[in-house]
């Protein structure tokens, strides 16, 4: 069974504090870059989601999808992602008869 999924949203992520290895006056050291501190991000998210599925019995559902999604910032840097999925499931009928 093939599937398409739009997705829009609001998110958060995490960033972290950026870290650089470098030589300084004093010796190695490590450096933070200016403007680069840790923070918590809000961001409007878009995304989409394309793949196939497939019903291997009555409980048991394989599926393949691949996905990307673009993290607009507010004020910050934005951040695309992509990934593959590839999945497994078992979905449990409580009353379903035998």
């Amino acid at each position: 069974m093939p599937f398409l999924q739009l997705a829009l949203g609001a998110g958060a992520r995490h960033r972290t504090m950026a870290l650089l290895w470098g030589p300084t006056t004093q010796g190695m050291r490590w450096l933070i870059p200016d403007g680069q501190r840790e923070e918590i991000s809000l961001d409007l998210v878009t995304g989409a989601r394309a793949g196939l599925e497939r019903r291997l019995t009555v409980h048991w559902t394989a599926g393949v999808s691949a996905a990307v999604s673009h993290s607009v910032g507010v004020f910050r840097p934005d951040l695309q992602t992509a990934d593959i999925t590839i999945s497994v499931s078992y979905t449990w009928y409580p009353l379903l008869p035998p």
